[in-house]
């Protein structure tokens, strides 16, 4: 009986050292998936400049060079994307001074992409024009970038359009396909341009304080536009996707990019190349449902997908103060 006694406490103990044992790979499971790493690549439209009140070439210079700061400390591979028609003065000259911009970019080898001349929407321009005007906007990148031992490669559609139909857009697939050039896709954006709009108010009036405000607010948001792409990418592929950020180099960027890239650091994410984030399958979605509409690439492939539910549910929503700075009477979305 005492033998059989000291089996069961023997079984007993062997049991629960298991299940302990199991419980610690449990932890151990949960803590490295909550510290695992994702990838995200930054990219910014709208090059060389969007600037507001400050049109100065010394301001636009002070925005290009604060950015290349940044990038250098936290390692950003960025990739802007320009609108040659910004590289034009009143008169029509091309600007020495813009293009030096794009040339701050080169040397400090990060990648230039064609996102079409003057900024056309593709819902509303036909594909020929739409077709012309990608021509148009690589007169100088190009050539530029040769120079720097580069190759222009890649394209970004204004204000995400890519065709109200199907035909429309595999029109312009085949165009971009012929020409080589390879489709940059948006899956997080954090609609800087509005906090900009705001910022710039506030900087006009000479109000420090609002403009720091405005800053937080913009941090905060970001960040929550971060969460809802990773819900979405789990919603649409059961898992976080390699993110893209759309950007614009620009005041409140000038200023808050360097928190930006901390709050990514923080959360453990990796910057990464363009080319690298594409290498995601997730990146040969087929899209299948079109309309008059500029969206995320995430909420495209959920669309297409059939994913149920609300997708906008949980999209947050800039705070209203922004808004009114930025001189939007309702909410924009």
């Amino acid at each position: 009986m005492q033998e059989k006694g000291r089996f069961s406490i023997n079984r007993t103990f062997m049991i629960n050292a298991r299940l302990l044992v199991l419980s610690g790979f449990l932890i151990l499971f949960s803590f490295v998936a909550k510290c695992s790493t994702g990838k995200i690549c930054i990219t910014f439209d709208d090059l060389p400049v969007e600037v507001l009140s400050n049109k100065t070439a010394t301001f636009q210079q002070q925005v290009t060079d604060s950015l290349i700061s940044s990038f250098r400390k936290y390692k950003v591979p960025a990739i802007g994307f320009v609108n040659e028609d910004k590289l034009y003065g009143k008169d029509k000259r091309l600007d020495s001074v813009r293009v030096a911009l794009l040339q701050s970019w080169l040397k400090a080898k990060l990648e230039l992409g064609n996102h079409t001349y003057s900024h056309p929407d593709y819902n509303k321009t036909s594909c020929q024009k739409y077709s012309a005007d990608i021509l148009a906007g690589e007169k100088i990148t190009r050539p530029l970038m040769k120079h720097y031992h580069k190759k222009l490669r890649y394209f970004r559609h204004p204000f995400l359009s890519i065709g109200e139909s199907k035909v429309k857009s595999d029109s312009l697939n085949a165009f971009l396909a012929a020409h080589k050039y390879i489709v940059a896709p948006v899956t997080v954006e954090n609609d800087d341009w509005l906090f900009n709009d705001a910022y710039d108010s506030a900087f006009v009036r000479k109000d420090t304080m609002l403009m720091h405000q405005i800053g937080h607010s913009y941090l905060e948001y970001t960040e929550k536009q971060l969460r809802y792409s990773e819900e979405l990418s789990q919603k649409v592929f059961k898992r976080n996707i390699s993110q893209i950020l759309l950007l614009h180099a620009n005041a409140i960027n000038k200023d808050y990019f360097a928190q930006i890239a901390e709050l990514f650091k923080t959360d453990r994410y990796k910057f990464v190349t363009i080319e690298q984030a594409l290498k995601d399958k997730a990146y040969r979605s087929q899209i299948t449902e079109f309309g008059d509409w500029g969206s995320l690439w995430l909420l495209r492939w959920a669309v297409s997908n059939h994913v149920k539910g609300n997708l906008y549910a949980d999209l947050p929503h800039a705070p209203e103060y922004v808004l009114r700075l930025a001189g939007q009477l309702s909410y924009y979305k």
